[in-house]
């Protein structure tokens, strides 16, 4: 739905793939996207302005992280929402819905690190930690406890402190002490 030709704005992402959209589902979605479009635009540069006449905004985000924030904007008879079916996928989604505030992106990133923890606590607690979701941090937490602790180095591990690492290490350490001394 978004390469129809129709729309009243053009975003277009950082390896040139142009989305037209309605300003108005993007305001209603988003305060980021509502303050950026109250902002004057440069009407006089014919670059800044698709062939159909629509302001153009370029964006720092590629065409699958775009796509997966139009997807969480536009209404679902448009188009399905997102799966998070992967790490990447999380990550990309957690990142969307902090940089453009928006409540709906941060609640299935928060679900889909929920259900991860329960197959990757280890991973889901990193990315929890790096993004600094304290109740996510803390199911993961719990839920690595109901496994082995096979620390693997993984990219998720190398963005966070040690001291995310430590505070698990002393999570499930406590635990432990607590069953033994039942």
């Amino acid at each position: 739905p978004f390469d129809q030709g129709s729309g009243d704005i053009v975003l277009r992402s950082c390896d040139q793939v142009d989305f037209y959209l309605y300003q108005w589902t993007l305001s209603s979605a988003s305060p980021f996207f509502q303050t950026m479009f109250s902002l004057p635009q440069n009407q006089n540069d014919p670059s800044s302005r698709s062939p159909e006449g629509c302001p153009i905004v370029d964006m720092a985000e590629d065409t699958p992280t775009i796509r997966m924030l139009l997807q969480f904007c536009y209404p679902r008879t448009l188009c399905p929402k997102p799966t998070l079916d992967s790490v990447a996928d999380l990550k990309r989604c957690l990142t969307l819905g902090n940089k453009f505030d928006i409540d709906i992106i941060r609640v299935a990133a928060q679900k889909s690190l929920m259900r991860l923890a329960q197959s990757q606590p280890e991973t889901a607690y990193f990315i929890a930690w790096s993004f600094q979701m304290r109740d996510a941090v803390l199911s993961s937490a719990q839920a690595s406890v109901h496994h082995p602790f096979l620390l693997q180095e993984t990219e998720e591990m190398s963005e966070v402190p040690a001291l995310a690492l430590a505070r698990l290490y002393r999570f499930r350490t406590d635990c432990n002490d607590r069953l033994s001394s039942l």
